[in-house]
C-alpha cells in the first residue's frame, strides 16, 4: 500500500544525470518520500513493490533494482559545495525477507540532500509516475511538471541527453527523436494530467534546444475561447492573454497565431514572438490589465 499520492524530488537530483529503468527510478522517487532524515530508513518490501503487479518475482525485481542503485551512481550537481558530485544514491540494503522490509543506509551528501526543506523540491503526483511505464517518460514527466506554474520548459538538447544518460547511445538526433522523445511525450499525454506540446528550436539548421509547452488537461479542455486556448499552448501567461482577448480584435489575433505556426521552426522562442507581434498592435504585455 502507497503511503502518498504527492511526491517531493531535490533539485538536484530532478536534474541529475542517471538512466534506471522504470523500477529504479520508482525505487530511487520512494526512498526520497519516505527519508525522514536519520541514518537508516527502513520500508516494507509490499510498500516497494506496490506497483510490480502480482508476479511471484517481485522480490526478485526489487532485489535487481537495490543492485543497480549501487552499482549505476548518478551524477549531480551540489549546490553547497559548488561542485559536481557521482555517487551511489544508498551505501548498502539490507533485505529481510522473513520480516518483509528493506534496511537503507545513505551516503553523507546524499543524506544532506533529503534533509532540506521543500523549497528546494518539486512536488508531483506519485500516483502519475507509477502509472507511466517507460523510464524516460518517467523522466520528462518529472521534468515538465517541475515546469508546470511557468508554463513553459526550455531545456538545451545536449544538457537533456546527458541527464538522460543517452548521450553516448543515441548520437544521431533522429534516433533520440524517434527512441526517447516522441514515445515518452506520447505517453505523458495519453495518462498524465498534462498535455505537453514540445518544439524544436533551431540554430540554423541544427536543432539546439526543445522547448515544451506544458499546459493541465483541465485547462486545455476548459470552456475558454478557442483563441485563449491556442495562445495558452504558446506559453502566455493567462494575464497576457486576457490582455489580448480584451485588446486585439479576433481577426489579429488570429493573423498572430497562424504567422507563428508558419514559421514556427525558425522561431527560437514562439511565446516570446507572439508578445512582441501583440506589444506592436498596441496590446498591453508588461502588466495586468484584466
Amino acid at each position: 500500500m502507497l503511503l502518498f499520492t504527492t511526491g517531493y524530488v531535490p533539485n538536484e537530483i530532478l536534474n541529475a544525470s542517471y538512466n534506471y529503468t522504470p523500477h529504479e527510478v520508482e525505487l530511487l522517487l520512494m526512498i526520497i518520500n519516505t527519508h525522514k532524515g536519520d541514518k537508516e530508513l527502513i520500508l516494507n518490501i509490499s510498500t516497494l513493490t506496490a506497483n510490480y503487479g502480482s508476479s511471484h518475482n517481485n522480490v526478485k525485481e526489487l532485489r535487481n533494482a537495490i543492485t543497480s542503485l549501487l552499482s549505476k551512481p548518478l551524477e549531480y550537481y551540489n549546490q553547497e559545495k559548488q561542485s559536481y558530485v557521482i555517487s551511489a544514491v544508498i551505501t548498502s540494503a539490507t533485505v529481510n525477507a522473513e520480516r518483509g522490509t528493506v534496511k537503507f543506509t545513505f551516503n553523507e551528501d546524499f543524506a544532506t540532500i533529503l534533509q532540506r526543506g521543500k523549497e528546494k523540491y518539486s512536488r508531483y503526483n506519485f500516483q502519475t509516475m507509477l502509472k507511466l511505464r517507460g523510464r524516460y517518460a518517467k523522466r520528462l514527466y518529472l521534468f515538465c511538471n517541475a515546469w508546470r506554474k511557468t508554463g513553459i520548459w526550455n531545456v538545451d538538447v545536449e544538457k537533456l541527453r546527458k541527464m538522460l544518460k543517452v548521450d553516448e547511445k543515441y548520437k544521431q538526433f533522429g534516433d533520440f527523436e524517434k527512441r526517447v522523445l516522441n514515445p515518452a511525450f506520447a505517453e505523458i499525454n495519453e495518462i498524465s494530467e498534462y498535455e505537453i506540446t514540445p518544439e524544436l528550436m533551431r540554430s540554423g539548421k541544427k536543432i539546439t534546444s526543445l522547448l515544451c509547452t506544458v499546459i493541465t488537461k483541465k485547462e486545455f479542455v476548459s470552456n475558454k475561447p478557442e483563441n485563449w486556448n491556442k495562445l495558452k499552448q504558446f506559453g502566455l501567461s493567462d494575464w497576457q492573454i486576457d490582455n489580448v482577448m480584451n485588446t486585439a480584435q479576433d481577426g489579429q489575433i488570429e493573423d498572430a497565431i497562424n504567422m507563428v505556426l508558419m514559421n514556427r521552426h525558425q522561431i527560437k522562442n514562439t511565446g516570446g514572438y507572439l508578445v512582441n507581434i501583440f506589444k506592436a498592435q498596441g496590446v498591453p504585455m508588461d502588466k495586468k490589465l484584466f
